[in-house]
Order: C-alpha cells, then sequence, then structure tokens
C-alpha cells in the first residue's frame, strides 16, 4: 500500500502502490483538515509541501493526521478487498 518516502530539501513525496490508493489517502487526509493534491509527474506519489516557516508543533501535528490517513485509507483499502475476495 505504502511504498517509499522521496525527499529533495523540503519537497518530500509519499508514493503508494496505485492510483487508488493515493486518492484514498487523500481522501482522508481531506477528513482530516489537510489539504492534498497529486502532482501532475506521477499518479502515484502524493506531494507533501511544508511551509518553510512551520512551528515544530504544527509539523508534529501534520504528520500525526498524515499517519492516522494513511491508517484509515489503508483499512478502507483492505476491507474493499477482503469483500471482493468472497
Amino acid at each position: 500500500f505504502f511504498t517509499a518516502i522521496h525527499q529533495h530539501g523540503l519537497v518530500m513525496g509519499l508514493e503508494f502502490a496505485g492510483n487508488d490508493s493515493v486518492k484514498k489517502v487523500m481522501k482522508h487526509l481531506y477528513q482530516y483538515g489537510v489539504w492534498a493534491n497529486l502532482s501532475s509527474d506521477t499518479a502515484t506519489v502524493l506531494p507533501i509541501n511544508p511551509g518553510i516557516l512551520m512551528t515544530q508543533e504544527l509539523a508534529e501535528e501534520l504528520l500525526v493526521r498524515v499517519e492516522a490517513a494513511i491508517f484509515d485509507a489503508r483499512q478502507d483499502h483492505v476491507n474493499h478487498h477482503s469483500k471482493s475476495a468472497r
């Protein structure tokens, strides 16, 4: 589901196994109050571009929300595939 983290300076990308996975994560991020858009470069990498003036407290809160969104999206993915296999 979640396959890699890419980083170049402040620009990071979270890579997922497929476009469907990225869309599920984006949906859950939005529910947690985090705006996320896909890059036109690749449909499997979700770019993370934190503001250079972001405080440590806000960065830690963002990480908590991203972790929760990925967990929820993975649960949706697993539940969907277990229902499909029946």
